[in-house]
């Protein structure tokens, strides 16, 4: 992965990205709460990159948030797939 994008980092790192549209899919983010390589304080710039976001932080919890709480994040995608079905068949009727 990192050869592969090396062109497109570098750039980033020159600020010549174009802007790109964002993502209007349903993302949902369940972002660690300790988690020490991407920082919580950085789930502010989410909303930028995606336009239909549900986020929240997983209280006490590192990187890995499915491995550390499987059962807990299992809730979370469980619940996140039903409410996007729920407005889905919503919006068809």
């Amino acid at each position: 992965w990192y050869l592969g994008n090396r062109a497109a980092r570098r750039l980033v790192w020159k600020g010549e990205v174009r802007d790109v549209p964002p993502i209007d899919v349903p993302t949902r983010v369940f972002w660690g709460e300790r988690d020490p390589v991407l920082k919580v304080e950085w789930m502010d710039r989410l909303p930028a990159t995606f336009s239909n976001l549900h986020a929240s932080v997983a209280e006490g919890l590192d990187h890995c948030v499915h491995y550390e709480a499987p059962r807990r994040a299992a809730h979370e995608i469980a619940a996140f797939f039903e409410a996007c079905s729920y407005l889905s068949h919503r919006s068809r009727t």
